[in-house]
């Protein structure tokens, strides 16, 4: 299972068995029949730690699950501000079941993402696609929180992950600086379960055409999904209408490399990766770098 997921605890409204002492003048806290108003507030996984942008979440979505992990009820927020430290989704639900709350960042149709909701299935069963290779940052969170309590406004946050990174790519020292440059990104990312787990699909290659940085050196900026140990994302550099490959290698496998080396990056906090590669005409080889580690061993042969 998905090492980013929450840990299960289950949320028990079980208002009705709260012992409210019904013959007593302040009724406050005792369970009515309105239910119970939650509050829902939303942290980012790392805190200040994180690179985390709350502006790239354009779109969020709470979804509500019964015991059963069945569909309960969905709100949506075209305007959320997780910038600020007030913001919630408010909602009222009965007090006599327990819930599973589970939020998306960005999915939606505009946003480069489809909800593959089953009719009547569990929450199992329900998915979230990629659409759009161009597609805003995903951000996941679930809760299934444990609290018996008297009040009728209950609190909870939710922790949310963000599941796409950036990756920059920057060059030095290639040569033919006229050719067309293309950054190549290849993986077999499908989507994740609405519990974060990945959904592979058959392998996709993603092209960006590389722009020119000041030293007319080749440079492209993609997004990509599903980094985690175990999963493969091949990234290579091409050159020409004939695709000639300048460069490959297993993007997942360079930051574990760079870990060994003392990085320490962790998928969950570090969102954005700048690959560099420096070609020694002398040598014909590529040296390549990630967020500022040389990845000292590894030297690729150009072309």
């Amino acid at each position: 299972m998905n090492g980013r997921l929450t840990t299960g605890i289950l949320l028990a409204l079980t208002l009705l068995a709260t012992g409210c002492d019904l013959l007593s003048d302040d009724l406050s806290d005792c369970p009515t029949d309105e239910g119970v108003t939650c509050r829902i507030y939303f942290s980012f996984a790392g805190g200040n730690a994180s690179d985390i942008d709350p502006q790239d979440v354009k779109h969020l979505s709470l979804y509500v699950f019964d015991r059963n992990g069945y569909y309960v009820t969905y709100i949506p927020d075209e305007d959320p501000r997780l910038d600020t430290d007030d913001y919630c989704i408010t909602l009222t639900l009965d007090d006599d079941d327990e819930y599973m709350f589970v939020a998306w960042g960005n999915v939606s149709p505009d946003y480069g993402y489809t909800l593959d909701d089953p009719a009547d299935g569990a929450v199992e069963m329900w998915n979230v696609r990629l659409d759009d290779t161009e597609a805003e940052h995903l951000l996941y969170g679930c809760m299934q929180p444990s609290a018996e309590t008297r009040a009728l406004t209950q609190d909870y946050v939710i922790e949310l992950y963000q599941n796409s990174y950036n990756i920059e790519l920057t060059t030095e020292g290639f040569p033919d600086p006229e050719d067309d440059y293309t950054l190549e990104l290849t993986n077999s990312f499908g989507g994740y379960s609405f519990l974060n787990e990945i959904i592979l699909s058959e392998a996709n290659t993603y092209l960006t055409p590389c722009e020119r940085d000041e030293a007319g050196q080749p440079r492209a900026v993609a997004r990509t999904h599903g980094l985690e140990a175990g999963t493969n994302t091949t990234v290579a550099l091409t050159k020409g209408a004939a695709a000639e490959r300048l460069f490959e290698d297993d993007l997942v496998s360079l930051i574990s490399e760079a870990n060994r080396q003392g990085a320490a990056i962790d998928f969950r906090l570090v969102h954005n990766f700048t690959i560099h590669l420096k070609y020694d005409p002398a040598t014909l080889e590529v040296e390549v770098s990630i967020n500022g580690w040389n990845i000292t061993h590894e030297y690729h042969e150009l072309g």
